[in-house]
């Protein structure tokens, strides 16, 4: 599979120290993007300060496209196609993480009762 990636776009070797500072950077965003995402998500729009209720964050964070891009960004502009993989697999899984985790344990959502 590496080799099938590899003639897609020709791979530019970093240092392991760069890859692993680029993956933890981009899984810290995935999770700052995911509890801003959650966070405006469960407050009531007229309770948000007024630059956010002009700019809409609130919608347009809970759109899907919108994550595509992120993804699709991060895939472009990274340095070999197995990296865009890990990279962009490691924002999501921050994003998708962060933003069930503020679901459960801040806002109270899924909690079975016992």
């Amino acid at each position: 599979m590496g080799e099938f990636l590899n003639e897609i776009r020709r791979p530019k070797n970093i240092s392991l120290s760069r890859k692993i500072l680029y993956s933890t950077l981009l899984f810290v965003i995935g999770v700052i993007l995911g509890v801003i995402s959650k966070k405006l998500d469960s407050t009531a729009s007229n309770l948000l300060p007024y630059f956010l209720e002009v700019l809409d964050l609130r919608n347009f964070l809970s759109r899907m496209g919108v994550w595509l891009f992120f993804g699709v960004l991060i895939s472009v502009y990274n340095k070999s196609p197995v990296r865009s993989a890990i990279n962009v697999f490691l924002f999501f899984v921050g994003m998708v993480g962060s933003y069930y985790l503020y679901t459960i344990m801040i806002a109270g959502f899924f909690l079975n009762p016992i």
